[in-house]
């Protein structure tokens, strides 16, 4: 299976997860990352893990395009945490 044969799949499953990033979505997997902490270390997550935990394994992609998906995953994250009066983005250095 080639990039080509692959590629529209993964953007029909990042198109759906995209579709499910309301804020109370968000919230709910940004608190059960949060309260799977340390006590000392819960009061804020990465933005690479609540990917991580919304996107889950990507199998048979090339690391471009799972960049690409992060990319756009991030993106959206990022416009609708911008909503949300009990959330923050933080952009980091990397």
């Amino acid at each position: 299976m080639g990039e080509a044969d692959r590629s529209p799949n993964l953007d029909e499953q990042v198109a759906g997860l995209v579709a499910t990033l309301t804020p109370e979505r968000i919230e709910q997997v940004a608190r059960q990352l949060a309260a799977a902490r340390p006590g000392r270390l819960r009061s804020g997550i990465t933005a690479h893990e609540l990917i991580d935990a919304l996107l889950g394994p990507v199998e048979g992609a090339s690391g471009a395009e799972i960049w690409r998906v992060r990319l756009k995953i991030r993106a959206a994250l990022q416009a609708t945490i911008a909503t949300m009066p009990n959330l923050t983005f933080v952009e980091g250095d990397a």
